[in-house]
């Protein structure tokens, strides 16, 4: 099975391992660089768990792309024949239009329950702390 990974940190560089370890290389791996744009914030994004992952892809053999629009998804997924989809480590809404793209499926990790913990730091902004006592 062909599959394409999205993302751009530590966790997708963790997937990418793994999944390779298995006998699995995705076929192609679409990322973001460290600092980018999203719809939610007016100022960039420092993407501060970011990973270089073209470095990994050629010496993989998958398929790389830097992302700037959907559109992205849809030009390498048809590159490299991609039959599913994997995302981890990634900070934009993939539309229908391209998780339908893929007969086997879109697939995402996400590091909380989604959709009451969307968002970039999910873990950092939902977690509260424990009280004790009777402050």
């Amino acid at each position: 099975m062909k599959l394409l990974l999205l993302g751009a940190t530590d966790l997708t560089l963790a997937v990418a391992e793994a999944l390779a370890g298995m006998g699995m290389t995705p076929a192609g791996v679409l990322s973001v660089g460290r600092t980018f744009r999203i719809s939610y914030q007016p100022e960039p994004v420092r993407n501060v768990r970011w990973v270089d992952l073209a470095e990994w892809c050629a010496d993989a053999g998958a398929a790389y792309a830097a992302y700037d629009t959907p559109a992205c998804i849809s030009r390498l997924a048809a590159a490299v024949g991609a039959e599913a989809c994997l995302v981890a480590g990634w900070y934009h809404m993939v539309p229908a239009a391209q998780r339908r793209l893929f007969p086997r499926g879109c697939f995402g990790l996400h590091a909380s329950l989604l959709p009451a913990y969307r968002g970039g730091a999910p873990l950092n902004a939902n977690v509260r702390p424990r009280q004790t006592g009777n402050l």
